[in-house]
């Protein structure tokens, strides 16, 4: 979608999905393994895939908690895609401040668009500079 100056609008809300559920049941079970960003095209996965990340989501509050720190969202929805996935809607820089979490607590790429992972790469230094 374009504004009036014919750039294209870029979307304020970024939907961010986890697998933070058992996945023998589908229940929420407090950790994160990968996830993924939408808007962003970007998949990453933990470090220590079987155990993953502490989670914690206070629906209440509308936040959730990963690496220790708090992370706003807009809304949310459970069993998106399969039972082991659940995904929150978040604006912009609260999604940016948490992909930025996530690359310095090691978290992997493990696929997306192509700008994306080879941007992921150069922040962890393992893509070497482009001349």
């Amino acid at each position: 979608m374009a504004n009036r100056k014919g750039r294209v609008a870029t979307p304020r809300r970024i939907v961010v999905h986890f697998a933070c559920n058992d996945p023998r049941n589908g229940e929420f079970d407090g950790r994160a393994s990968a996830c993924k960003f939408d808007r962003w095209e970007l998949e990453l996965s933990h470090n220590d895939w079987e155990r993953g990340a502490a989670f914690t989501v206070d629906y209440k509050m509308l936040r959730f908690r990963i690496h220790r720190v708090w992370f706003p969202f807009t809304s949310s929805k459970e069993w998106v895609g399969n039972w082991c996935w659940n995904a929150y809607a978040m604006k912009r820089p609260q999604a940016l401040r948490l992909i930025l979490l996530l690359r310095d607590h090691d978290w992997t790429c493990e696929g997306g668009a192509l700008r994306m992972c080879e941007w992921w790469e150069r922040r962890n230094g393992e893509h070497g500079s482009k001349d």
